[in-house]
């Protein structure tokens, strides 16, 4: 490591710590926490029981997890070519397949109930369920996909994005493509994506923001901003809306920080565990069950279930 880089890493360091100082902590405490031989897990989703559904994409599996049980149940995919993202809505699970490109739809009980066909250029990265349709988040491309009901092509989203010319299945569309940017409604590698009462929030992961759209597709306002100050974002990964206040919990994979903002886009806390700022190796993706707030570290291979204090 040379001394530039030593430099840079050390002014960065500083300026995390005048952000935690400013932002102030929230002290957590960890109910349990896993392992299960997981190689870099990708994403996470609740069910309407409370259980949490992990992608182990490597290992060509999801594995769902309880509070208070050790073992996890396993559903082998042994069909899926490189599993990444996962919603669950109305007791169907929803998987991307960046191989296929393709989405997968399961009870469950982890049965194949259909699967759309995707653009071959598609680098489908998450998913969620609307009631609209589905939302895909395409990272290579830039934008968003909005389907409606029938797996038609509504809208894309992005810089070059707009609304479909004419309805098709989006096995047959052809979506423009989008170019990254740093303008509102516009992305740098888009990645998890997550609900916010009615609206849709994606991780625009290096434009260093979460952005918030209405069900339409029309934008709603945006969390963070790139850089090491005390109101942005180095590298987010994760999002959820579980907040006291409305806001969201945003988990940052390069600080290995979690970080609170409030419905105004401030940032009001950070997690802290033991009196110190709970910095995991590289949380991804996160949500929330009540008081359990559910965390996924994708380079450690673990899944922790915490409560705030």
């Amino acid at each position: 490591m040379n001394r530039s880089t030593c430099r840079w890493i050390t002014s960065l360091l500083l300026l995390l710590a005048v952000q935690l100082s400013a932002s102030g902590l929230r002290e957590i405490r960890i109910t349990q926490s896993w392992s299960a031989s997981m190689s870099y897990p990708t994403d996470l989703a609740l069910d309407s029981q409370g259980r949490a559904w992990v992608v182990d994409g490597l290992n060509r599996r999801l594995l769902v997890f309880s509070a208070g049980l050790e073992t996890p149940r396993e559903i082998a995919l042994p069909t899926v070519g490189k599993a990444l993202g996962i919603d669950i809505a109305d007791d169907r699970v929803w998987l991307t397949d960046t191989a296929g490109p393709r989405l997968l739809v399961l009870d469950l009980e982890g049965h194949l109930q259909r699967e759309i066909t995707l653009p071959p250029d598609c680098d489908p990265v998450d998913v969620l369920a609307t009631p609209r349709g589905v939302v895909i988040a395409d990272n290579d491309n830039q934008r968003l996909l909005m389907l409606d009901g029938q797996d038609r092509l509504v809208r894309t989203i992005g810089n070059g994005g707009g609304k479909a010319e004419s309805l098709v299945p989006i096995s047959e569309a052809h979506p423009p493509e989008c170019r990254t940017g740093n303008r509102p409604a516009e992305f740098s590698f888009p990645g998890i994506l997550a609900r916010l009462e009615k609206d849709f929030m994606v991780v625009d992961v290096l434009g260093g923001r979460i952005q918030v759209f209405q069900p339409d597709g029309s934008l709603s306002h945006i969390y963070g901003m790139f850089g090491a100050d005390g109101e942005s974002l180095f590298r987010p990964k994760g999002v959820c809306g579980c907040r006291v206040d409305g806001g969201v919990w945003i988990t940052d994979s390069y600080t290995g920080l979690i970080h609170g903002y409030d419905d105004y886009g401030k940032r009001q806390e950070s997690l802290a565990l033991d009196g110190a700022p709970w910095r995991l190796e590289g949380p991804t993706a996160i949500s929330c069950c009540g008081e359990g707030i559910w965390v996924v570290d994708c380079r450690a291979g673990k899944l922790y279930r915490s409560v705030l204090k």
